[in-house]
C-alpha cells in the first residue's frame, strides 16, 4: 500500500517548509530563506570537510621537516640549474615518502578526528614515532 504524501516532510515536498509552490511574494521569500539557509549549512558542512585534509597533510609535512631540511640543504650546496634536474634526488623521493608515510600513519591514528590541539600534537608526535621505527626497521 502506497504511502500518504506528506507535505511537511523535506524529501516528499520539493516546496518545504510551505505545503505547496508559493502562491504569494511572503511565501516565496520564506522558501528564499529556507534554501539560504539550507545552503550556507551545506557549504558549512563542505569546508569543514575540505578543511580537515588540509590540517591533516600540514601536520604530515610538519612531521617531516627534518628530510624537508636535509632536501634543502642538498638544494643549497648546488647550483641554481643542478637543483631543478637530477641533484638531490634521493631526498626529494626521502620527502615524498615521508610525507605519504605521515599521512597513512595520522590517518590510522585518527588524526583528523582529534577535538583538541593537545590531543592532535600528542597524535603527530606517535606518527612521527611511527615513521622513525618504520625508517630504522623496527
Amino acid at each position: 500500500m502506497a504511502q500518504p504524501h506528506n507535505t511537511h516532510n523535506p524529501i516528499d515536498n520539493p516546496f518545504y517548509p510551505l505545503r505547496g509552490p508559493p502562491q504569494t511574494e511572503a511565501e516565496r521569500e520564506v522558501l528564499q530563506e529556507h534554501i539560504r539557509r539550507e545552503q550556507a549549512t551545506l557549504n558549512a558542512s563542505i569546508q569543514a570537510k575540505l578543511a580537515a585534509p588540509k590540517s591533516l597533510v600540514a601536520a604530515a609535512h610538519e612531521n617531516c621537516a627534518d628530510v624537508k631540511w636535509d632536501l634543502l640543504q642538498c638544494m643549497n650546496r648546488r647550483s641554481l640549474v643542478g637543483s631543478f634536474t637530477g641533484a638531490c634526488k634521493a631526498e626529494k623521493k626521502t620527502v615524498e615518502r615521508c610525507v605519504v608515510l605521515q599521512t597513512e600513519f595520522l590517518t590510522a591514528l585518527k588524526y583528523h578526528k582529534a577535538a583538541t590541539d593537545e590531543e592532535r600534537e600528542r597524535v603527530a608526535v606517535q606518527a612521527d614515532r611511527m615513521y622513525l621505527d618504520h625508517i630504522n626497521g623496527k
